[in-house]
């Protein structure tokens, strides 16, 4: 088992041996797209834009608490509850999640 952490990008090489053969495995590990929100608490009907750092697509798990564009990463707070907002990135198919966003009445 290997795990790389986010910071570790790039080609990794492993190189399996026995006396009578050996193999060779590239691995390409590409980083997360790094997300955020400048904000943590809306009331209903206000909004916010989310911020990624590279091209994708933005979609709700709570799309009936809080709306988001899924280009613009545009947050509209509908009902009172709690959402967070996953981004993929278009290139790698990567994906990040923000912290909650928590929807208060007005």
């Amino acid at each position: 088992l290997v795990t790389f952490s986010n910071a570790a990008s790039g080609t990794y090489s492993f190189i399996y041996s026995t006396p009578s053969c050996s193999d060779t495995m590239n691995i390409v590990v590409t980083a997360k797209p790094t997300v955020s929100s400048p904000v943590s608490i809306l009331c209903i009907g206000s909004t916010t834009t989310l911020v990624s750092d590279s091209i994708g697509t933005w979609v709700s798990n709570s799309p009936s608490i809080a709306s988001v564009n899924a280009s613009t990463g545009l947050v509209t707070a509908l009902a009172q509850g709690s959402a967070t907002f996953t981004f993929t990135q278009t290139s790698t198919g990567c994906s990040s999640t923000t912290s909650p966003i928590t929807v208060n009445p007005k």
